[in-house]
């Protein structure tokens, strides 16, 4: 299942999977369907896993740009076994206008980022997984 346009694209002409794409509306500049269609399209659901772009990143907060986005993603919080969070450098330490509560507590991050950077290292000494990304 995603909420992305670009992601289902990718998948369709996959052979063996099997894809969901949700409702929602398209945000101009972004491939992801978002609002409150895509929320209820999740709603019966429950996710494995849930790979989530994040704008933000600080301590154990996601967070984006858009509260549309915001509450999508935390509709897949709420439905995954496990969450793997996405985020490049611009994002890891800025929090970003709409926070996702509990959305980074005990989960992976993956970062587009230096190793060295402190707030990635911050991250690690915390015990949060990080892989970095090139």
């Amino acid at each position: 299942m995603t909420t992305a346009l670009d992601v289902a694209l990718e998948l369709a002409p996959a052979s063996g999977v099997e894809l969901t794409v949700t409702a929602g509306e398209a945000l101009p500049g972004t491939p992801d369907l978002t609002g409150p269609e895509s929320v209820r399209a999740l709603e019966p659901f429950h996710l494995d896993v849930a790979v989530i772009q994040a704008d933000g990143v600080t301590g154990d907060v996601v967070s984006v740009t858009d509260s549309r986005v915001g509450a999508t993603i935390r509709a897949l919080v709420e439905r995954a076994n496990r969450l793997i969070v996405l985020a490049d450098s611009r994002a890891v330490g800025r929090l970003a206008r709409f926070p996702v509560p509990d959305s980074m507590t005990a989960h992976p991050l993956v970062a587009y980022a230096s190793a060295g950077d402190p707030t990635i290292e911050a991250y690690a000494r915390s015990g949060i997984d990080i892989a970095l990304a090139r």
